[in-house]
């Protein structure tokens, strides 16, 4: 496997469960990525945050989210640029409030035009099916640019 697997538990900390392209892999990726799209061959770094609400009548597989939707994104998208992901399930905050969110991804990509380039793409339907697997709700969808 090209992925390296790391858990992480503090305290109060959420549970993090992350995977990795190997660095090298990684590299390749990239350079594929480049060579394929010369134009672009100068890419700002991308992520999509992906939020699940924590709804009294939501209804989550978060295991089945991280062991078979999540996989499968990476081979149906990971052609397209995807560089690592993770997993966070959300915890009370400090005062004990009950989080916004139950659980969310993040997906980190070579380029913003990578995402619009997956999202595009006719495989998106077979992960919109898989949805109601794992959730009965809709996620809010964050789209940015990884600066550092």
């Amino acid at each position: 496997s090209h992925y390296r697997m790391t858990k992480t538990q503090e305290d109060e900390a959420p549970v993090k469960i992350t995977y990795e392209r190997d660095p090298v892999q990684t590299t390749r990726a990239q350079i594929s990525y480049n060579l394929h799209n010369p134009c672009k061959s100068v890419n700002m770094a991308a992520s999509v945050t992906i939020l699940y609400p924590n709804d009294a009548d939501a209804k989550y597989d978060i295991n089945y989210y991280k062991t078979h939707h999540m996989p499968l994104l990476e081979k149906l998208w990971g052609q397209f640029g995807i560089t690592s992901w993770s997993v966070t399930t959300f915890t009370p905050g400090l005062d004990g409030s009950a989080p916004a969110f139950a659980f969310g991804s993040v997906i980190n990509w070579v380029s913003a035009e990578a995402i619009k380039t997956a999202y595009a793409d006719e495989s998106v339907k077979q992960l919109m099916q898989d949805v109601p697997n794992y959730s009965n709700k809709q996620p809010t969808l964050l789209f940015g640019d990884v600066s550092a």
